[in-house]
């Protein structure tokens, strides 16, 4: 039976996350409450139901493009997000996908922070991105977080 104490934390669609009907990054998610790996899952599909007899066309031979990228900090605290600038693409320029296809990366506590980028996206596609959750300290299965400065700021102290 699932926990119903943690739910996915998303970085494109879904609750909480960037709209993943458009080019751009997503919300940076935290998984440094982890000690052990956790899963990114990405997500191509249509935007809405279509016409099985005229579906949306994968002009490129792809639906998207979609990077993912990890960073270590420091924490901006004007944007409560790591900087830009040092985000890591560790998919050397992004995951092509079509529609339907599920991908998943390992990703570690070690870079605590990780988002997907969308950098192409045929028109009526879009991204699904999300931890579903990451094993705590103790072994049990806890939510992902988003990016705090407070919690930032004083784990260096």
């Amino acid at each position: 039976m699932p926990n119903p104490s943690y739910s996915p934390t998303y970085s494109h669609g879904g609750a909480g996350g960037n709209d993943g009907k458009v080019v751009g990054s997503g919300k940076w998610i935290d998984v440094a409450a982890s000690d052990k790996e956790a899963v990114i899952y990405v997500a191509c599909d249509y935007q809405t139901a279509v016409d099985p007899n005229s579906p949306p066309a994968e002009p490129l031979g792809y639906a998207a493009i979609v990077a993912i990228e990890a960073s270590g900090g420091p924490i901006n605290p004007l944007t409560n997000e790591p900087i830009d600038a040092d985000a890591i693409d560790v998919t050397n320029g992004g995951l092509m996908m079509n529609r339907g296809e599920r991908l998943a990366k390992v990703v570690t506590p070690t870079m605590p922070y990780w988002r997907t980028r969308v950098v192409y996206l045929a028109p009526g596609f879009m991204v699904r991105s999300y931890v579903p959750y990451v094993r705590a300290m103790d072994g049990m299965p806890v939510s992902a977080g988003y990016v705090s400065v407070v919690s930032n700021a004083t784990q260096g102290q």
